[in-house]
């Protein structure tokens, strides 16, 4: 048994991230993005137009999100 694996199991995995796409640049194939509370980032990845939502997870848009109600909660 390798207790490290064991440990590695129970960490939550890459977080997933609900932003709005603002922008796309097809040139270099990334989007800008906006956060709940405002931010704004650059993402990898062009699949998903500008005014829609997606999911980021470790910078990359993974897919269209749905439009649906989001709150941001801090812990």
């Amino acid at each position: 048994m390798n207790v490290w694996k064991e440990f590695e199991r129970l960490l939550p995995g890459q977080q997933r991230q609900v932003v709005e796409v603002v922008t796309i640049n097809s040139q270099n194939r990334t989007s800008t993005c906006k956060t709940i509370s405002g931010n704004t980032f650059v993402a990898q990845g062009v699949s998903v137009p500008a005014g829609k939502r997606a999911f980021v997870v470790a910078g990359r848009i993974d897919s269209e999100a749905p439009n649906v109600p989001t709150y941001e909660i801090t812990v």
